[in-house]
């Protein structure tokens, strides 16, 4: 059965980049110049009760069959494998569809907390590879000429749903550097029929992998006219609202808009099943 991706539009861009939470990948394209500064991932071998005393910390596990920790926000998120939950110690809930066990812990110095603490001094005291906040770094960006769709979006429902998939393929295209969206890119169209009007523009692409922060993808939109934000299935926006670690979610995203009358918010949902 072929995945697709099913998109939902929103206007605005209110407590967008909050709800989605960590990424590990996000492209950003500007019509002007701009610099941009991030923070490095770092990796780090870390047991629990060390990664319980870091801001953010990721493990470097597959979320599908692997035991996976988040520490951010105050809050710790642990997909544990049947074999570690019954050892733990811990609440947790078997997720549907899945061998997994899913805990959201506040650290809030709560029962549930201190029973974590207990748990990370006796029963999950393995070393992780985490992935951890590090050095403040300059991003890279190139600047070409790219034809490109319109960042306002039709005021139709059908023609702002084509315009999405637009803006998803072609994000998708800058994101690789593909030469479909190059001013001459001559390419037949038995390869490929993916086709823009118009002429090209000189835009500024800046590609940023790592362990990205929300309130640091808050900083680059404010600079860029677009937006792309992504994950692996084993990185936290896939974790947001306990998605079941899965295929389904191979490269959950989300890309914000900015046109001259509106901004939207696209949010791409793979599914199987449609």
């Amino acid at each position: 059965m072929k995945a697709v991706n099913q998109c939902f539009v929103a206007d605005g861009d209110s407590g967008f980049i909050e709800s989605f939470g960590l990424a590990s990948k996000v492209v950003v394209v500007a019509t002007k110049p701009v610099v941009f500064t991030h923070t490095q991932c770092s990796q780090a071998s870390l047991t629990l009760a060390q990664a319980l005393n870091q801001p953010t910390a990721v493990t470097r596990s597959t979320l599908s069959h692997e035991d996976s920790i988040m520490v951010h926000g105050g809050v710790c998120t642990l997909s544990l494998t049947a074999e570690t939950f019954h050892r733990a110690g811990i609440e947790a809930k078997l997720q549907s569809g899945t061998q997994k066990y899913v805990a959201q812990i506040k650290l809030d110095g709560g029962a549930a907390h201190k029973r974590l603490l207990w748990a990370a001094e006796n029963t999950l005291t393995s070393t992780f590879d985490f992935d951890v906040p590090g050095a403040q770094t300059t991003a890279a960006t190139k600047s070409d000429p790219i034809l490109t769709p319109a960042f306002d979006c039709p005021t139709d429902k059908e023609g702002e749903q084509d315009w999405a998939n637009t803006i998803q393929e072609w994000v998708g295209l800058v994101g690789i550097g593909s030469m479909l969206i190059g001013e001459n890119h001559g390419v037949e169209t038995a390869i490929s029929d993916f086709h823009i009007e118009g002429t090209a523009e000189i835009l500024h692409i800046t590609e940023i992998s790592g362990l990205l922060l929300p309130d640091e993808i808050a900083k680059l939109w404010e600079k860029a006219d677009l937006l792309l934000v992504s994950s692996s299935g084993d990185w936290p926006l896939a974790w947001q609202k306990l998605h079941a670690p899965s295929d389904n979610l191979t490269n959950p995203c989300y890309v914000l808009v900015r046109g001259d009358q509106s901004i939207k918010s696209l949010k791409f949902v793979p599914w199987q099943d449609l």
